[in-house]
């Protein structure tokens, strides 16, 4: 019941307790935009592919960068899926959920929390606790393989799978 009336809990992270709602849509579509913010600048990007090709080759980039300038670029489950699973999506994420109860933290704030490797697992099982699964078992999210290296997991700007 309380997941259905978006109620807050209790999470607690290097033993400070902080009061997390559920995501609403406006804090996916925050999401979204973040997203799109992270990708790399597409005329930057056909810039970069046109050097060295033929001339046709060069139009043909240029046109399809243009079509995605002019009629956007979605954003795909599997996009978001992967930086939910980054420290800086698992940082938003935290943001998003303790915003309205805690107006004092900041993105930088949560970011900073989380540069901690315990932290991070912490938070990890408090966002699963957050939107009412067992911990590791939410649905879509990239999971380590066995044979992908721990250290390579925990480098930022990576995803970070769950163990």
């Amino acid at each position: 019941m309380a997941r259905l009336t978006a109620a807050p809990i209790e999470i607690v992270f290097d033993g400070r307790s902080y009061r997390a709602t559920p995501l609403t849509l406006a804090d996916y579509g925050e999401i979204d935009q973040a997203v799109l913010g992270a990708r790399p600048d597409p005329l930057a990007r056909a810039a970069a592919a046109c050097q060295g090709q033929s001339e046709a080759l060069q139009q043909a980039l240029l046109s399809r960068t243009f079509d995605e300038l002019l009629h956007g670029w979605p954003v795909t489950s599997h996009e978001v899926s992967l930086w939910m699973s980054s420290r800086e999506g698992m940082a938003h994420i935290l943001w998003l959920a303790v915003r309205a109860h805690q107006p004092e933290m900041s993105l930088a704030n949560c970011r900073e929390l989380l540069a901690a490797n315990s932290t991070w697992l912490q938070a990890e099982r408090a966002l699963d606790r957050l939107n009412g699964l067992p911990p590791g078992k939410l649905p879509g999210r990239a999971r380590r393989p066995k044979s992908f290296p721990a250290e390579r997991a925990e480098s930022p700007g990576e995803p970070c799978f769950a163990n």
